[in-house]
């Protein structure tokens, strides 16, 4: 039986689930089109919580014992291990969410501990792979950007220690309400606390915000920084659809002030048709469909997955489909589900930063 006593659980105990015999993931192929070679992937679980004595039974909840094995890691060293031999010390790469990022499997993971007498213990989840050699610096963001997306995950080589699972979570604990020292702060300052606190605002929001409690005499609380942050985010404002874009094509410029009203509402209301009951308005669009009834159509620019993943759980999916058709007074009656890619042979220098290949 594995006893660790008195054990404290941080940031540095991780519990890695392996499976038995090990399976190469498809993502391997895309490795080796740089070079590298992946031996196997695995579950990781971080524990953070107060000193507790963990036994075996209390991990039962998370991995399969049938066909799955068990190791605790400990500021880098192998407190337990089911077998000898895992202790593997092959090169590896950790991957886990944000902070701020929604963790439905740490979440889920947390619940089943509680109920295995563990009421304390926070848990967030990751995955490790492992790879057949040391993968060169040079190419360790392009294996980063296969594996998982910087904008949402953090990466943690095995041979680069001083790197915690979440390079985010040095942030410190916060009491239930905190005050952040911005007014007056420089610029740099500015976009540190929009990083500390996952804020997403650039600079000029930043500076906003800073006049705006330079004027009332006061900083702001956490509550009130991440109340802006959220009502400023992509998903709540369209900062993409409502931005001037300064465009060039084939030796040409043109301003576009707007991709949605240049080039979707104004082309539509130059139409001008009868059968449109309400279009732009707010919520779905409605359109006439014969002479008793209307219909609803909604199309929403949050779904998921996408390349491009918004903080903090801002997925709307077909939630938000759903309740802007509701919300016309119109009955839900059927759903689409698109997918769009781009190229599959888009060169990999053509690919956005933190985004996937389409392949």
């Amino acid at each position: 039986m594995l006893v660790l006593k008195g054990t404290r659980v941080d940031a540095d105990l991780r519990v890695e689930i392996r499976a038995r015999r090990a399976a190469v993931p498809a993502v391997a192929r895309d490795l080796e089109r740089l070079g590298v070679g992946l031996l196997e992937q695995s579950r990781l679980f971080c524990l953070e919580g107060p000193a507790c004595d963990l036994e075996s039974h209390h991990m039962t909840p998370l991995f399969n014992s049938l066909v799955e094995t068990l190791v605790f890691e400990h500021s880098g060293e192998y407190s337990f291990a089911r077998d000898a031999d895992e202790q593997n010390t092959s090169p590896s790469l950790d991957i886990f969410c944000r902070s701020g990022v929604t963790d439905e499997e740490g979440h889920t993971a947390s619940l089943a501990l509680q109920y295995a007498g563990l009421p304390d213990l926070a848990c967030r989840a990751g995955r490790r792979f492992r790879f057949s050699d040391v993968v060169p610096p040079a190419i360790r963001p392009a294996v980063e950007r296969a594996l998982g997306n910087p904008l949402i995950h953090t990466f943690r080589w095995s041979d680069d220690p001083g790197v915690t699972p979440d390079q985010s979570a040095d942030a410190g604990d916060y009491d239930p309400v905190a005050t952040i020292a911005l007014r007056g702060a420089s610029d740099t300052a500015l976009l540190e606390i929009s990083r500390l606190h996952h804020l997403a605002l650039d600079l000029s929001e930043m500076r906003a915000i800073d006049r705006h409690f330079t004027a009332l005499e006061r900083d702001p609380t956490d509550v009130e920084l991440q109340s802006i942050a959220l009502a400023w985010s992509e998903h709540c404002s369209h900062k993409t659809f409502r931005a001037t874009i300064d465009f060039e094509y084939e030796g040409k410029r043109e301003v576009i002030p707007g991709l949605l009203q240049s080039c979707i509402v104004a082309p539509s209301a130059s139409l001008n048709r009868k059968w449109v009951r309400s279009a732009f308005v707010d919520n779905a669009g409605v359109i006439a469909f014969d002479r008793q009834w209307d219909l609803a159509a909604k199309v929403e620019t949050h779904n998921h997955p996408s390349a491009l993943e918004p903080y903090g759980g801002a997925h709307t999916g077909i939630g938000g489909v759903i309740r802007d058709v509701l919300a016309v007074s119109a009955e839900p009656i059927a759903n689409t589900d698109v997918l769009c890619f781009g190229p599959s042979d888009l060169p990999d220098t053509l690919v956005p930063p933190g985004t996937f290949h389409p392949e």
